[in-house]
């Protein structure tokens, strides 16, 4: 018996260490090993192209896959790159749904998410390249991302305004914007090309306004009208009122039944 409970607890604190080890492996992957990338000034970026493919579906939501296309240039001498870490804190409305590498010279593409100093969350991207990089070489790569956004509507039109910026905090000075011109009702663009309208030297105070025939948005047209969301408001108001209500009558039958249980004694 004496052994057979050595042998027990042996095995109980065996178990305890390889739970504990354990942990610490995953720990020190998470925290030390997988996906870490330093944040460094070892690289200037040079050049962004956004480019902006809606995809308007007639049974699905709509999203905007939106592609970056980056050159980047290492500068120090002594640091070859073979990483970029990419801040993504949305000024819009939003996190990004999806990451899609799309690029020959990346390895690997994750987001990840940190407790920045104002205490929210800010996503990043990190870009893990297929090869290092050193002093003075100028390299480009790209990846996309999915992003679930409904466009502003009235009853005949949608649009999008957008910025380049909204998904990508760069020290860049202006950055291209390139947009699917397909069923677009834009007259206000710099060029033309390849099926896309174009943008040149845009900077962070700029949106572009991108409209859209309502028509041309049939789930909307089907699922979300402008009927719709009247009642949608209408039928939320009316939830709101008889909830209060109800929550009126609760206290106030409280209040009584106290009046009554004073009188009583």
């Amino acid at each position: 018996m004496k052994k057979t409970l050595t042998i027990k607890l042996k095995n109980k604190r065996s178990l305890k260490i390889c739970k504990i080890f354990i942990l610490f492996i995953i720990f020190w992957l998470l925290f030390f090993g997988i996906g870490k990338c330093e944040a460094t000034n070892y690289y200037s970026i040079e050049n962004c192209v956004v480019t902006i493919d809606p995809k308007i579906n007639e049974n699905t939501y709509n999203y905007l896959n939106i592609r970056y296309e980056i050159t980047c240039k290492v500068l120090d001498s002594e640091k070859p790159i073979s990483c970029i870490k990419i801040n993504t804190l949305d000024n819009s409305n939003g996190y990004f749904e999806k990451i899609n590498n799309i690029s020959d010279n990346v390895k690997n593409i994750s987001s990840s998410e940190y407790l920045g100093i104002s205490g929210v969350y800010s996503p990043y991207i990190i870009v893990f390249l297929s090869k290092e990089y050193n002093y003075e070489e100028t390299f480009t790569f790209q990846y996309s991302i999915n992003k679930y956004t409904p466009p502003k509507r009235t009853w005949t039109k949608c649009s999008y305004n957008f910025s380049p910026y909204s998904f990508i905090n760069l020290e860049l000075d202006n950055i291209t914007l390139k947009w699917n011109k397909t069923k677009v009702k834009n007259n206000k663009f710099q060029k033309q090309k390849d099926n896309y309208l174009i943008w040149n030297n845009i900077n962070k105070d700029d949106n572009i306004k991108i409209q859209y025939k309502r028509k041309d948005f049939p789930f909307l047209n089907k699922e979300i009208s402008v009927i719709d969301d009247i009642k949608y408001d209408i039928k939320y108001a009316l939830l709101t009122i008889i909830i209060s209500i109800i929550l009126i009558l609760f206290f106030y039958l409280y209040i009584m039944e106290r009046k009554y249980q004073r009188t009583r004694r």
